[in-house]
């Protein structure tokens, strides 16, 4: 099963000018994963300001994925922070990842119950 739903918001180009290849090796690596749903979240003017980049369904918990780029440039706004502690707040889990490194430790920690 092919766990990518779709893209919505700005073009595929858009997108990946923006958010960069690290964005694309992420996908890469959740679209691998079996009995999960993703779905990627582009900011437009009719969105929520703060949503985390990815949403998804892993292990039968909720997830959101806040990507920042791996050179440390980006920085998480109070708008992410509220939401990433939303969503750990009301029984989803939320991460800020930087790496796929970060990823798979994430990744491992929803798998073994740890989050």
């Amino acid at each position: 099963m092919n766990p990518f739903i779709g893209i919505t918001g700005n073009t595929k180009l858009q997108w990946k000018a923006r958010e960069g290849p690290f964005t694309w090796k992420v996908w890469n690596k959740l679209k691998e994963l079996d009995d999960s749903c993703w779905v990627k979240i582009h900011g437009t003017n009719y969105g929520h300001a703060g949503v985390p980049d990815i949403l998804g369904c892993y292990n039968g918990r909720f997830v959101g994925i806040e990507l920042k780029r791996p050179d440390g440039k980006g920085k998480t706004s109070p708008k992410q922070k509220e939401w990433i502690n939303k969503i750990n707040r009301t029984g989803g889990v939320a991460a800020v990842i930087s790496s796929l490194e970060e990823l798979e430790d994430f990744l491992t920690k929803i798998e073994r119950g740890d989050l």
